[in-house]
């Protein structure tokens, strides 16, 4: 399916459709399911990196961490950005007591 044939099911216009495809970090739950919907596809296989799927080590059930992004991606925005500033500052501290 084209750009134009997106922005067409979604009633927007292409450049908005180029944003989501190739700048927006952080679109918001609405969207996500308007592009689901027209691609007709579920939510999970929008969300989900196939090469990381497939480059898995253990076959089987997403791990609890893996569950637990899923459900980070969910979140509002500012929930989000709570939980990377956290996540940031865990990361950091622990890079800090490796040195």
């Amino acid at each position: 399916m084209s750009q134009a044939d997106l922005a067409d099911r979604l009633d927007m216009s292409r450049a908005m459709v180029t944003y989501y495809e190739r700048k927006a970090t952080n679109p918001t739950a609405d969207i996500i399911q308007r592009i689901a919907d027209a691609l007709g596809v579920s939510i999970d296989s929008l969300l989900v990196d196939d090469n990381a799927t497939r480059t898995r080590q253990r076959p089987g059930p997403a791990s609890q961490f893996e569950q637990q992004l899923a459900e980070v991606r969910r979140l509002p925005r500012s929930k989000q950005k709570f939980v990377a500033d956290f996540l940031d500052t865990f990361l950091q501290r622990e890079a800090n007591a490796a040195h």
